[in-house]
C-alpha cells in the first residue's frame, strides 16, 4: 500500500536535517507514488508516500492524526476486517470521517490500547507516535508479509519501511556488511532468518512483535503464536466457506485487481474460487510467465483459462543485462536465492504497465499445507508408519516426488537418521569447497521445539517463521512495491491459517499428496488437468540457465574484480566455473548463483567494508 520512515529520539536535528528527510523522501517514490507527505515536531519527525487503493480520497492520506490531535499514525498494509471494526468502533459511539482502514486503525489504538492489534486481520507494519507521553510503538504483522526495518544513530532511532531509506538517510556513517549473515547466506543460503539484515546495525522489526521506545528505551514483545493441535477432522463444506470468505476480504479494493496464474494448484485455486465471490470482476486480468530454458507450464495454465474464460496474458521477458540486474537486486535491498525472483520482478514491471496497483498471489500455500517435497519426510517421520504401510504409502508418493520407490526410501531414512540423531539437515554442502571460512558448527534448516509433539506442524511452522517464508514475503513484497503494486496474499491469512492448524496431521499429505487439503476438498475449483497433476515443479527460473546461459560473462567480468570481500578466492571460482561451463556440470549452480548475487549487491554498495 505504501512507505514511510520516522525518526524519534532527543536531538534528531543534530543528526539529521529536516531538509535531509524531505530530500530522502522524494528520492524513492516506488512504494509511494500517489501522494507524499511528512510530519516535523522535535522529538518525532516522519515521511510518507502513499500508494491509493481503499479509499482514494486525500482525506485518508498520512501520517494521519488522531481527531484530539495526540497520535500520529503511519501504515503500511491493507486492514482486511476494517469495516467489521468499524461497525464495532461506530457502536461504542466513535465517529468516522474517511471511508480508509487507516481511521479505523488508530481510532481502535485509542480505544482498545497497544493490544488492539489482536483484533485486526490483514497485513501491516504501523508506526503510532503518542504526543503526550513521547512514546512510540512499531507494530509488524503475523507472518510479516509488510517490512519494517529499524537502526539507532546517535541517540535515535529510524524505521523506515525499506533499508534504502536508511542508508540514504544515515549516509555518511557508512553501514558495514554484516558478516555473520553474509556468511550465513553464501554457505546455506539462509535469508531473512533472523531479525539481522546484510547490513550491520540495520535490523528487522520481527513478524508478530510489537515495539515500544520511551526514555531511549527500547521493549520488544511477541502478541501471536501459532498453536497447532489435532481437535478437528475435515468438514468440507465448512473449510470451504472459510476459505471464500478470507479470500473474498482480500479482495476489498477501490481499484483493480489482478492475478498471477501459474501451472499448480496454489495460483489455480485462488482464481477458481474468486470466480464465486460476489464482487468477483469478470474482466479482471490475469497473467502469468514462462522464464527460458524452465518447466513449461503453458498446457495446465491454459486448461483453467479455457475453463473460467479468463482474461489472460502470457508475458515475454528478455534476459536483460547486468546493469538490469542491479536495478533489481537495489529495489531487494538484499541478494536473493533463486532466479524466479528476477523473473517475478520482470512480470510486475509487465503488469504494471497496464495501470493495475493490486496483485492476488499464491505465496504461502507451500509453507502453510506441506507443499515441499521435503515435507514427505516430515509427514512420515510424524506418522510413524509400520513397514507394510510405509512401503505402500511411498509408493502412492512417487508421481509427486518424481522418483522411484527405493530412491525415496533412501533419502527418508537419511532425513531420520539426522532426526534422530540430532546431525544437521542442511542438504547442500557445496559452498565448503569455496569459502575461505566455511562455517564448520552444525546448522539446522528445521528448528524444531525439543518437546515437540507434531513433528510435522512443527517443521511447517519452522518453514513459516525461519527457512521459506520470510525470504519469499521479502522478495514478493520488494518485486511488486517496486513497481507501485500492492501483492496480496490469501493463503497466509491468518485466521485460516489458525483453522487449519487444528484439523488432524493425516489429512495434510494423504495418499502420498503434498498439499492434500487444497487438492481434495478444494478440486471443484480447478480445472480438469490441474486436478490430475500430481508433480512438484519449483518456482520458474533456473539457476543453471541462469548462470551458465544468461549472465554468464556478467559473472565473469564480476569475479574480475574485487568485490569478494575476503569471502572467497575469485581466480579459484573462475577456474572452476569456466571448467564446470566446459563439461556442462552443474552441481555447484545455486552457489555460483549466490556468489554472483553477493558480488551484484557489494557493487550496488560500493562503501561497504
Amino acid at each position: 500500500m505504501c512507505g514511510f520512515f520516522c525518526i524519534v529520539g532527543e536531538n534528531i536535528n543534530k543528526s539529521i536535517s529536516d531538509k535531509e528527510i524531505i530530500f530522502t523522501g522524494k528520492k524513492y517514490l516506488h512504494r509511494g507514488p500517489d501522494a507524499q507527505n511528512y510530519y516535523f515536531e522535535k522529538e518525532f519527525k516522519c515521511y510518507f508516500r502513499r500508494l491509493s487503493i481503499i479509499d482514494l480520497n486525500e482525506r485518508s492520506d498520512q501520517p494521519f492524526l488522531s481527531d484530539d490531535g495526540r497520535f500520529i499514525i503511519l501504515f503500511n498494509g491493507e486492514i482486511y476486517n476494517f469495516k467489521i471494526l468499524k461497525k464495532e468502533l461506530i457502536n461504542f459511539g466513535q465517529k468516522f470521517y474517511t471511508e480508509g482502514d487507516t481511521e479505523v486503525l488508530i481510532k481502535s489504538f485509542q480505544f482498545w490500547g497497544k493490544k488492539f492489534i489482536k483484533k485486526i486481520r490483514g497485513m501491516f507494519s504501523i508506526c503510532i507516535w503518542d504526543k503526550k507521553l513521547k512514546k512510540l510503538y512499531a507494530y509488524r504483522d503475523r507472518f510479516g508479509i509488510k517490512p519494517l526495518y529499524y537502526s539507532y544513530y546517535k541517540g535515535s532511532y529510524i524505521f523506515s519501511s525499506e533499508i534504502k531509506d536508511i542508508i540514504y538517510l544515515l549516509r555518511q556513517k557508512n553501514f558495514k556488511e554484516n558478516y555473520s549473515v553474509v556468511k550465513n547466506y553464501l554457505a546455506n543460503s539462509f535469508l531473512n532468518d533472523t531479525e539481522n539484515s546484510f547490513y550491520k546495525d540495520i535490523k528487522s522489526v520481527q513478524p508478530a512483535h510489537i515495539i515500544e521506545i520511551s526514555n531511549k528505551k527500547m521493549k520488544s514483545e511477541k502478541y501471536w503464536h501459532l498453536k497447532h493441535s489435532e481437535r478437528k477432522d475435515i468438514n468440507k463444506e465448512e473449510i470451504v466457506e472459510r476459505y471464500k470468505k478470507a479470500l473474498e476480504m482480500h479482495t476489498i479494493s477501490d481499484v483493480p485487481i489482478a492475478y498471477t496464474l501459474s501451472g499448480g494448484i496454489d495460483s489455480s485455486l485462488i482464481a477458481g474460487v474468486s470466480t464465486k465471490l460476489r464482487n468477483f470482476n469478470k474482466k479482471a486480468k490475469f497473467f502469468s510467465v514462462i522464464p527460458p530454458n524452465t518447466v513449461d507450464e503453458t498446457y495446465w495454465i491454459n486448461s483453467t483459462v479455457k475453463k473460467f474464460k479468463f482474461n489472460h496474458s502470457f508475458v515475454k521477458i528478455k534476459n536483460g543485462d547486468l546493469n538490469n540486474y542491479k536495478k533489481f537486486l537495489n529495489f531487494q535491498d538484499e541478494p536473493v536465492q533463486t532466479a524466479s525472483a528476477y523473473y517475478q520482478y520482470q512480470l510486475r514491471k509487465k503488469i504494471k504497465e497496464s495501470k493495475l496497483k493490486v496483485l492476488m498471489v499464491g505465496e504461502g500455500a507451500d509453507e502453510v499445507y506441506g507443499g515441499y517435497k521435503r515435507c514427505l519426510y516430515y509427514y512420515l517421520n510424524f506418522m510413524s508408519l509400520n513397514k507394510s504401510k510405509l512401503f505402500n504409502y511411498l509408493n502412492l508418493s512417487s508421481e509427486f516426488m518424481q522418483n522411484d520407490f527405493k530412491i525415496i526410501l533412501k533419502n527418508y531414512l537419511s532425513f531420520k537418521n539426522k532426526i534422530d540423531n540430532k546431525l544437521s539437515d542442511i542438504e547442500d554442502h557445496s559452498s565448503k569447497y569455496f569459502l575461505k571460512k566455511y562455517i564448520k558448527k552444525k546448522n539446522n534448516f528445521l528448528e524444531i521445539p525439543n518437546n515437540s509433539k507434531n513433528f510435522f506442524k512443527d517443521a511447517l511452522i519452522s518453514h513459516m517463521t525461519k527457512r521459506d517464508l520470510p525470504y519469499v514475503l521479502r522478495m514478493e513484497d520488494r518485486n511488486s512495491m517496486s513497481q507501485s503494486i500492492e501483492a496480496r496474499l490469501p493463503f497466509l491469512d491468518h485466521e485460516m491459517v489458525e483453522y487449519i492448524y487444528n484439523i488432524k496431521t493425516e489429512y495434510f499429505m494423504r495418499n502420498g499428496e503434498n498439499k492434500h487439503i487444497l487438492r481434495n476438498y478444494f478440486k471443484n475449483f480447478f480445472s480438469k488437468e490441474v486436478k490430475t497433476r500430481k508433480d512438484k515443479s519449483a518456482r520458474p527460473g533456473s539457476n543453471s540457465v541462469f548462470i551458465f546461459n544468461n549472465f554468464y560473462d556478467s559473472f565473469i567480468e564480476l569475479l574480475n574484480t574485487d568485490l569478494s570481500n575476503n569471502h572467497f578466492d575469485n581466480k579459484e571460482i573462475k577456474f572452476n566455473l569456466e571448467r564446470d561451463k566446459k563439461n556442462k556440470s552443474y552441481v555447484f549452480s545455486n552457489f555460483y548463483f549466490r556468489v554472483f548475487n553477493y558480488l551484484v549487491w557489494m557493487e550496488n554498495n560500493r562503501n561497504i567494508v
